[in-house]
């Protein structure tokens, strides 16, 4: 048995030794640098943000709703739109590139879930991100 922590294993699973790792959890997420396999222990290298998985589906769900979908916060819907952010969610790395990109574009998608729910999206999928989380302080 090998017994690490979370942060490090992701970063061998990346391949590569040192990285920084983003952890975001139901309810916060962890920004944790890693060096050479080793976590650096230190006060201001480690940032934990009060923003989860949760709020992400919440902010999800209102943006939906405003696009004319009828989400509400029961367990069902809830699963629903988890499963719409978790299969179509993605990190931009070049936020403004994709802002331009995505206004070119006027079309709307069909989001199908294996719930075989239908909803409608559009031109804000690429804000959900940007709009939920803080600056984080240097």
């Amino acid at each position: 048995m090998y017994l690490s922590n979370i942060s490090v294993l992701s970063q061998i699973g990346l391949g590569g030794k040192t990285g920084l790792i983003i952890d975001c959890g139901y309810d916060c997420t962890f920004l944790v640098p890693v060096y050479e396999y080793h976590i650096i222990r230190n006060k201001k290298a480690i940032k934990k943000i009060d923003v989860g998985g949760r709020d992400l589906t919440d902010y999800l769900i209102k943006m939906l709703n405003k696009r004319g979908n009828n989400f509400t916060t029961s367990f069902a819907d809830r699963q629903i739109v988890r499963d719409i952010k978790e299969s179509l969610g993605y990190v931009a790395l070049d936020f403004d590139k994709e802002m331009i990109t995505t206004k070119k574009s006027s079309s709307i998608e069909e989001l199908r879930t294996s719930y075989w729910t239908s909803c409608r999206s559009g031109q804000r999928k690429i804000q959900m991100l940007r709009a939920s989380l803080p600056t984080i302080p240097h």
